[in-house]
């Protein structure tokens, strides 16, 4: 079995949403950050990523999506005044092969910091911007579901968990599909 998993993060007022297959399936926590797009792709030292990644994009810009649509097939964009960091949009097509540890969305703490693996990097939004006003945000993909982290100061919080299955390259027996959900 071959597949694949089209993952798209929209941010819009520092408030993420993961799209699925061009399909809204969460939104998550309004950031008191300023959140910035994620600029590497693969992971960092508390959690590189497991499978394969393919077409990651990053705009500077957030796309309305309409159902079953996608940016590359109607980049329909916000009305208001866009600008980075606090809209802004990032997409890939993954295929993890391993699941995460699926932390629940809070506006605080460290859990980004184990059972992760991270297909687009978050930055250290103080040491990247030089304020702790600022945070980068980052997409941790698994097998059993998908965590946008945001990462500053002391904080690498979910903002936004979604547990489901995302498409495995290899036999469905040959993933790692534990999907429960800690806090």
């Amino acid at each position: 079995m071959s597949a694949n998993t089209h993952v798209a993060v929209n941010v819009i007022d520092n408030r993420p949403t993961l799209y699925i297959n061009n399909e809204l399936v969460a939104t998550g926590l309004q950031s008191t950050k300023l959140l910035h797009p994620p600029t590497e792709v693969g992971g960092i030292s508390w959690g590189y990523f497991s499978g394969s990644i393919h077409d990651v994009r990053v705009w500077n810009e957030a796309f309305l999506w309409q159902a079953g649509s996608s940016p590359d097939m109607h980049p329909q964009y916000e009305a208001v005044a866009l600008s980075i960091p606090e809209n802004a949009a990032a997409g890939s097509v993954v295929s993890p092969s391993d699941s995460i540890v699926l932390k629940a969305a809070s506006q605080t703490g460290v859990a980004g910091t184990s059972g992760q693996h991270y297909a687009l990097s978050p930055l250290q939004g103080a040491a990247a911007w030089g304020s702790a006003a600022h945070a980068g945000l980052g997409l941790s993909v698994g097998v059993n579901g998908i965590s946008v982290y945001q990462h500053s100061s002391n904080l690498l919080s979910s903002l936004l968990t979604w547990s489901g299955t995302v498409a495995c390259m290899v036999s469905a027996s040959d993933c790692n599909q534990d999907s429960r959900v800690s806090s």
